[in-house]
């Protein structure tokens, strides 16, 4: 347990140290070199601090740092939201910057779309592009679908006001496009099943990006200080000095106060914009959480995981999603624990359900087994392309042509498990019935 304590204890403390400590140590000692010289002593708690000896200023210094950075910390998730654009996105600066970035999503977008048209175009008549045109478009078309995955969300209408906030929403969005998984909810599950040398990678990309944000917040906020402190006391800045060098540099106050106004400003900026591929870079390395750690999760969860198709686990991460949020809903899709995924009916949006038996067959040494499937949808649609994927004992094999469905044509692919694919529809209420038998490997 202490062994425990002390991992935790060592990342709480690299990671405020970074990520708060730092900007806030920065903050405070330009207020008191820049903003000092402006604002009197009386007008502010430097006054009697002048009067303290210098191990007290320095405690007291220590300790306004110590509580500026635990803000910071703590506010963590606040501030990003702030520079997202949540809090301010439907006031006209946020819907102006918000048309903005669905201008640039739909410009790149439409890009794509043209390249791959230019290349099914190309595709039909190969004479129409030569090769290392083609290449070239190729690359590009690439390119524009890395901006596409990287710096935008699924879908226009979810596009944010900055920058930082589509390539945030970006990779929140990665688990729903690959695997239906809603990140929001899942995320904090997954967390608790990585192994520790993910946590560590995973706490190293967020506290470099946290460091890049939180001193952007510093910078602006020590810019509207300084700003403040010139308005409200202006006659403390005929002459501003700043010492350079041990020699006394004196410039006429306006200029030089307007200048680390505009100064601490653009490096607010500049740190907002390094702070992004920080972000990306964060989000690569949660987006490989969910690639790595969903099946461990799914364990977790107490459901049964088994690779037998996309549309599979896309179905069942959407179905267990909605019984975390919502929990049992009349209507809503509902996933049993440790299910027989030996056993698997599609369309999975659509209430089927399935029986399996198993008797004595015809040709000796085989087996036929029986699979009923029942339309029970509970809005009454019918279903459509319906295929059952089915597992067969060890040593065993499906007897070539020997699945049937009471005259329907019956497709089958696949070993581990076999796919049965079922021509026509299912309208609901009714049943199908599909057969096949299976025999032992040296039987053939």
């Amino acid at each position: 347990m202490s062994t425990i304590v002390a991992a935790i204890s060592g990342q709480f403390t690299r990671a405020l140290v970074l990520s708060g400590v730092l900007p806030a140590a920065l903050f405070c000692a330009l207020v008191f070199v820049i903003v000092g010289p402006i604002v009197p002593n009386e007008a502010t708690f430097l006054d009697p601090l002048a009067e303290l000896e210098t191990q007290w200023q320095v405690i007291v210094f220590a300790f306004v740092v110590l509580l500026l950075s635990t803000l910071l910390f703590n506010l963590n998730t606040s501030i990003l939201r702030i520079y997202e654009g949540y809090p301010w996105q439907k006031s006209l600066l946020g819907q102006g910057l918000t048309k903005l970035q669905k201008r640039r999503y739909r410009t790149v977008k439409a890009r794509e779309a043209g390249l791959r048209a230019v290349l099914r175009h190309a595709d039909r008549q190969p004479a129409a592009l030569a090769a290392d045109a083609r290449n070239k478009v190729i690359g590009y078309r690439s390119d524009l679908q890395r901006v596409l995955n990287l710096e935008f969300p699924r879908k226009e209408d979810r596009v944010l006001p900055t920058r930082l906030g589509n390539v945030i929403r970006a990779y929140e969005d990665y688990p729903k496009r690959q695997y239906n998984i809603s990140s929001v909810t899942m995320w904090p599950r997954l967390y608790g099943v990585l192994d520790s040398s993910y946590v560590a990678a995973l706490d190293d990309a967020k506290i470099s990006f946290d460091f890049m944000l939180n001193s952007s917040l510093v910078f602006a906020l020590l810019a509207a200080v300084i700003l403040v402190a010139g308005l409200l006391y202006p006659e403390h800045l005929e002459y501003h000095s700043l010492p350079i060098r041990g020699m006394d540099w004196e410039a006429t106050a306006p200029w030089l106060w307007i200048g680390e106004v505009v100064g601490c400003a653009v490096l607010s900026y500049l740190f907002y914009l390094r702070s992004i591929p920080r972000a990306r870079t964060w989000g690569e390395v949660v987006k490989g959480a969910f690639d790595l750690y969903r099946w461990k999760l799914l364990t977790q969860l107490g459901y049964q995981p088994s690779v037998i198709d996309r549309a599979i686990e896309r179905d069942a991460w959407e179905r267990i999603s909605f019984q975390t949020i919502f929990g049992d809903t009349p209507t809503g899709p509902r996933i049993d624990y440790l299910p027989d995924l030996a056993l698997v009916v599609a369309p999975a949006d659509i209430g089927l359900t399935t029986l399996r038996s198993v008797r004595s067959a015809e040709t000796s040494g085989t087996v036929e087994c029986v699979v009923q499937v029942k339309n029970r949808d509970s809005r009454q649609r019918r279903a459509t392309k319906i295929a059952v994927w089915d597992t067969v004992p060890d040593g065993y094999h499906v007897v070539t042509d020997s699945a049937r469905s009471m005259g329907r044509a019956v497709t089958v692919t696949g070993a581990g498990p076999y796919r049965f694919a079922v021509n026509g529809t299912l309208e609901f209420g009714a049943e199908l019935t599909i057969t096949y038998c299976i025999a032992a490997a040296t039987s053939g």
